[in-house]
């Protein structure tokens, strides 16, 4: 008999709020779910340094200043490795989650179980999968080539093998405990896109103080350093699991439970939701690869050999302590980048989870409707995001230990290096909306333009004319015209989709008996193919 799916309240502002009361009900939870994410990076270089260096200091006998820049560098060496991985959490955590919240707008309840139960499964064996391959690229005893890539060939061998040594022992935590951070992340998202917002924020700032309990307990009591820090996000990540896991078994009205049948894969789970979640994964796989590029070609950029810095009171050249100024640079501004991103991306997840039920219940001018607010509330943000670089660059900079003497100077590479950042804000509205109305190949088209078709390049660019002109910020100037470039490709891309279907953009009345009817003859359907899958 088919289950009956209740109109709680959650769904009620889904499908029937005024789009500003939709979109702050939604959107603005998830905004600040996905800055507390971001924190972590933060939070983490944070515990590294503070928890961290004094052991540091004793194991290489450096002082502490070295062993600051020795953990910052090294947590940057790390950050291609983790991107990869969460990219592949995110290839079925966002791409089911979206058809998830599609079969809601359809209230199509067997369904959306099925979902879920597929997910789970998808997400444990692809986490092994991908930490196998990473395994063997950093760990030390196999040449850490993914470390070893993003050095310049003429750092000593002994600045060499520490960050390698230390590369690895942050990274072996977040690679053994893959599943952990996949299931981590699937979870709280699919109870954001069933409406639980609030209820997955409050668990996402109770994980914080959980992350730095456990870190300070494992790297500052248990001398486990670079490893006790990353234990910390372990334990975090496995409160998260414990909690949506409560959520979801002792809520009377989620429809998130399943059984270990609907665990079984279908492939029509899978055809729907790769092309959709292929989109997200891109957005963080190419951040992997900018990081990598980025890394790469930022020591090897002229100007660093006769740069110099003060230590102990003594002038010193950076690159005779294993340091690239150029590399500090980016190594310092990023983590705050990750916090900026992560506030829009969490606007456009809201916005997609509104949207992509918005569709599944045929409401498509309600699409239009909460589109064209989201775009406004992204151009105000990156706008003020550009202002706060503008002002307070130098601040961020020296948080993380960048040369007094010289934060001045090289200040403005950063804020050249977002001088466009404003117009990030019509990738992410493209992308919110693209991904919530099914449409996978342009959503891949707006995540790959931003992340890697126009960023490599630009990179590869600003490295050969620095070398031709001998200046380093000319590299961080045509970066900077990245969002640029990729608002002039995906505005018109935009404005052609919203030109061709605008006389199709109706809200369609509500037929329940209808909807249950076709529900119920889509399920005998999958029930039939999953018999078939068994088989």
């Amino acid at each position: 008999m088919e289950e009956k799916l209740i109109m709680t309240k959650r769904e009620h502002k889904l499908r029937y709020a005024k789009p500003w009361s939709a979109i702050w009900y939604f959107c603005g939870p998830m905004v600040l779910i996905m800055v507390i994410q971001g924190l972590y990076n933060i939070i983490d270089k944070n515990m590294a340094q503070s928890f961290t260096s004094v052991d540091i200091m004793k194991r290489f006998i450096i002082d502490e200043h070295t062993a600051n820049n020795l953990v910052n560098i090294t947590t940057g060496y790390t950050m291609t490795a983790f991107y990869t991985l969460f990219a592949f959490a995110s290839l079925f955590g966002v791409g089911a989650s979206i058809v998830f919240s599609m079969e809601y707008g359809r209230r199509n309840i067997a369904q959306m179980r099925r979902i879920v139960g597929n997910m789970v499964g998808l997400q444990i064996v692809l986490s092994i999968l991908v930490a196998i391959v990473l395994f063997f690229l950093m760990n030390e005893h196999f040449g850490a080539l993914l470390v070893k890539a993003q050095m310049n060939g003429g750092m000593s061998g002994l600045a060499q093998s520490r960050y390698i040594t230390l590369s690895w022992e942050y990274s072996r935590v977040f690679i053994f405990c893959a599943p952990l951070l996949f299931l981590s992340f699937a979870l709280p998202t699919f109870l954001r896109t069933e409406g639980k917002v609030f209820i997955v924020l409050i668990m996402q700032i109770i994980s914080i103080p959980v992350n730095v309990l456990f870190s300070f307990i494992f790297a500052k009591l248990a001398h486990l350093q670079m490893s006790g820090v990353m234990m910390g996000s372990m334990m975090a990540w496995i409160f998260n699991i414990v909690f949506s896991a409560c959520v979801i078994i002792f809520s009377k009205n989620s429809y998130c439970k399943f059984n270990w049948r609907e665990m079984i894969w279908s492939r029509e789970i899978i055809k729907r939701s790769f092309p959709i979640g292929i989109g997200a994964f891109f957005l963080n796989f190419a951040m992997a690869i900018q990081v990598l590029i980025s890394t790469i070609l930022v020591v090897h950029l002229p100007g660093q050999d006769d740069v110099l810095i003060t230590v102990n009171g003594q002038k010193v050249l950076t690159t005779s302590v294993g340091i690239y100024i150029c590399q500090l640079v980016y190594s310092t501004v990023s983590p705050f980048i990750v916090i900026f991103t992560s506030a829009g991306v969490g606007l456009a997840q809201g916005a997609t989870a509104i949207c992509a039920y918005a569709f599944g219940a045929k409401k498509y001018k309600r699409i239009e409707r909460i589109i064209f607010r989201v775009a406004i509330l992204e151009v105000a943000w990156f706008t003020f995001v550009f202002l706060l670089i503008l002002a307070f660059a130098d601040k961020m900079m020296l948080i993380y230990n960048f040369p007094q003497e010289l934060v001045g100077h090289y200040r403005w590479y950063t804020v050249l290096a977002f001088s466009t950042y404003i117009f990030a804000s019509v990738t992410y509205t493209s992308m919110a909306l693209y991904s919530a109305i099914g449409k996978s190949t342009q959503t891949l088209i707006c995540s790959m333009l931003r992340s890697l078709i126009v960023m490599v390049p630009l990179s590869l660019i600003g490295y050969g004319v620095s070398l031709l002109t001998g200046n380093n910020i000319d590299y961080f100037i045509l970066i900077g015209l990245n969002d640029l470039i990729c608002a002039f490709i995906i505005g018109p891309m935009l404005i052609s989709t919203w030109r061709k279907n605008k006389a199709k953009l109706i809200d369609h009345p509500d037929d329940f008996e209808q909807q249950n009817r076709n529900n119920l003859q889509a399920n005998v359907v999958d029930a039939i193919s999953l018999e078939s899958d068994i088989k």
